[in-house]
């Protein structure tokens, strides 16, 4: 093939989804934007071949023929174009549809005139952002809201998204007429092409704003408060609409999704809707049983330790766990048995005749 293959372009597999190939496309074009890129030719070239890949591989029916007539060449097929519909069609009962993809083809067959996407004026909803937030144990239990740092693309407040500088000149393309694509005959076929004057956006700045650069976006640090769902879990994904990136060319924003990491608590830790604890109980105590108080998500309770609690017991709290909607999980007491370190007489001759009994 004469260039590149449009999956190499873009940087994405051949089993991308629809998403994967927006988004690698939207990257790219940022980059080597001609606005963003004056004076830079391999820019230029550059913007101008992703853009053609995009074209081919965003549409379904085009993926299709485009994946068709690359396994054919791959496969040692050296006929002319015509060659090949006349094959495929026959074959397949199928019908291949070209207009305005003539690079598509003559990078297989070597024909046809230039062909380049529209470069701009199309409409994108704003890309989806992912962030983790580090929540605090108890917010994460009962419940709030928190305020987040989260940078976002947004229209520039300058030119209000028309790339241009304030009080300069924008003017519709001679070229093109506004449209942006340049039509070329060639046979039976009608082919497209984007302007080469505007870069398919229909008009021509003459001098680009200099807070965005031509691009029309901006890139903000914007403050916002998030509401945390009480009893939220590790992991969970909260989903906050219309606070992704702008959308272009008037279309809406993306929205903004919440990785929670909970963060540790210095006495509590959780498993599902329940928590747990630890609690120093004295062996003597515990052998004989006894009432402590110790403290829960609600406060400080009484709890009573059973005769002959052992070691790593687990003392149920009923309904002082998590809460989610109407349901309540429970809190657990894990028992650690700590042994005095120091008895006095009367104590070291109480326990010896204990043991003398033989308990």
């Amino acid at each position: 093939m004469n260039k590149r293959d449009y999956y190499e372009v873009l940087g994405v597999s051949q089993s991308a989804s629809e998403d994967e190939v927006k988004k690698a496309y939207r990257a790219l074009a940022k980059k080597y934007h001609p606005d963003a890129n004056q004076g830079d030719k391999n820019a230029e070239e550059k913007f101008k071949e992703i853009s053609e890949a995009y074209e081919v591989l965003s549409d379904k029916e085009k993926r299709s023929q485009y994946y068709e007539i690359k396994k054919a060449r791959e496969a040692g097929f050296h006929g002319s174009y015509e060659d090949f519909l006349g094959q495929a069609q026959a074959g397949a009962g199928r019908t291949f549809h070209f207009e305005n993809l003539s690079d598509f083809f003559s990078s297989f067959f070597g024909e046809g005139t230039p062909f380049r996407a529209r470069e701009s004026g199309v409409s994108f909803r704003g890309e989806d952002l992912v962030y983790e937030i580090q929540v605090p144990f108890e917010t994460a239990i009962s419940g709030g809201t928190m305020a987040i740092t989260v940078p976002q693309e947004r229209e520039c407040s300058v030119c209000k998204g028309s790339g241009a500088k304030p009080g300069s000149t924008v003017e519709t393309c001679r070229e093109c007429g506004g449209s942006g694509m340049i039509r070329e005959g060639k046979g039976n076929f009608v082919f497209q092409r984007t302007c080469g004057v505007c870069h398919g956006r229909g008009k021509v700045i003459a001098t680009p704003c200099e807070e965005c650069g031509g691009l029309g976006i901006v890139r903000r640090s914007r403050r916002l408060r998030v509401k945390i769902p009480r009893g939220v879990n590790n992991g969970a994904r909260i989903r906050v609409a219309g606070q992704g990136d702008g959308g272009l060319g008037g279309a809406p924003s993306g929205d903004l999704y919440l990785i929670v990491r909970i963060l540790p608590h210095h006495k509590f830790w959780r498993d599902g809707d329940n928590v747990y604890s630890e609690e120093p109980v004295n062996a003597i105590a515990a052998m004989l049983g006894t009432e402590k108080m110790v403290e829960t998500l609600k406060g400080r309770v009484k709890l009573k330790i059973p005769p002959g609690t052992q070691p790593g017991r687990k003392l149920r709290l009923k309904g002082l766990g998590v809460q989610r909607n109407h349901h309540k999980g429970d809190h657990y007491i894990v028992v650690r048995i700590t042994i005095p370190e120091r008895l006095s007489a009367k104590q070291k001759k109480s326990l010896q005749s204990v043991l003398e009994e033989g308990v």
